[in-house]
């Protein structure tokens, strides 16, 4: 709350109980925003053991200043540490220059030789392994969109039914917590 909100606030006699009201909605947003997050690490935390690449899984403590340096340049500048929920890094070297970014929100993938995308978890209609082979890593996953749109995940690096099973589960968790513009 700006301070001329407080004397507004204030001076028309409102006074503490609008202003502990704000301060209850402000608090419980954040609530609700760290209640979110939580769940979406738990998630994701259940996925850090092979099933979603070899190597590279990274959990949002063990993300490298070199790895977030390069997420910030090529995924999402200006992103805060607080709002991933965690990291595949599918570069050789590790050094965060591709791969599938998880945030409370969304996704932001870049896959070896193609240009970087981003979608919304509650954009996402369904998703499907189309094309399976019999190594999971050679199989595409496809996610489609509520307007018809789609995308196709066909990274080597990445097990399809694992991200699958992740991605289902991030767009289960963002389903139970509405974003406050569409609420």
């Amino acid at each position: 709350v700006a301070p001329a909100e407080l004397l507004s606030i204030s001076a028309e006699g409102h006074g503490l109980s609008t202003l502990c009201g704000i301060l209850d909605s402000r608090n419980d947003k954040e609530g609700k925003f760290m209640d979110k997050c939580e769940e979406m690490r738990a998630q994701f935390d259940r996925f850090c053991d092979g099933q979603l690449t070899d190597s590279g899984t990274t959990q949002i403590q063990a993300i490298s200043s070199l790895q977030m340096k390069n997420i910030r340049k090529y995924f999402v500048p200006g992103i805060y540490s607080f709002d991933i929920v965690g990291f595949l890094d599918t570069t050789l070297l590790k050094t965060g220059k591709e791969g599938y970014l998880f945030t409370v929100d969304g996704v932001y993938y870049k896959e070896f030789l193609e240009k970087p995308g981003h979608f919304r978890y509650n954009d996402v209609a369904k998703t499907a392994i189309i094309l399976p082979k019999p190594k999971d890593n050679e199989s595409t996953l496809e996610i489609r969109f509520q307007n018809g749109r789609w995308v196709r995940w066909g990274g080597y690096s990445l097990y399809k039914t694992g991200a699958k099973q992740l991605l289902d589960g991030l767009c289960e968790i963002a389903a139970r917590y509405p974003d406050e513009d569409e609420a």
